[in-house]
């Protein structure tokens, strides 16, 4: 099977991923808390995959399951593209303080959340 129509498959569950927590997170804080949980989960996810395809000998990007699993379902299940408007109107509304800080919050957490993946699923494959 080609590899797009393996990005695609995992780019909908991902999608669909996604807006489920959407919905189940809409009444605590809405898309700011939603954006925050997937960016920071799905970082944590790609810390654990990296690690177990790496662990399987799956280096190169063409197989499969990193193209279902990293490219399609963690590319369409976390977001950039919501940190970015979010953080922008943020700022545009005024609240120059709150648009830096979860920008900030944001990346910082999912990078330390990918580093996390990385460390705890080496320990425990190792």
């Amino acid at each position: 099977m080609p590899g797009w129509i393996w990005v695609a498959i995992g780019g909908a569950a991902g999608a669909v991923a996604r807006y489920g927590v959407n919905q189940a997170l809409a009444k605590t804080g809405g898309m700011l808390i939603s954006t925050l949980v997937v960016n920071v989960f799905g970082s944590l996810l790609l810390g654990v995959l990296t690690v177990l395809f790496l662990q399987s000998g799956m280096q190169d990007g063409s197989s499969s399951a990193k193209l279902l699993a990293i490219t399609g379902f963690c590319g369409a299940f976390t977001t950039m593209s919501a940190l970015a408007l979010e953080t922008q109107s943020l700022i545009a509304a005024g609240d120059q303080m709150s648009g830096v800080g979860y920008g900030l919050l944001n990346l910082s957490l999912s990078v330390a959340a990918l580093f996390a993946g990385v460390a705890l699923t080496r320990a425990i494959v190792s």
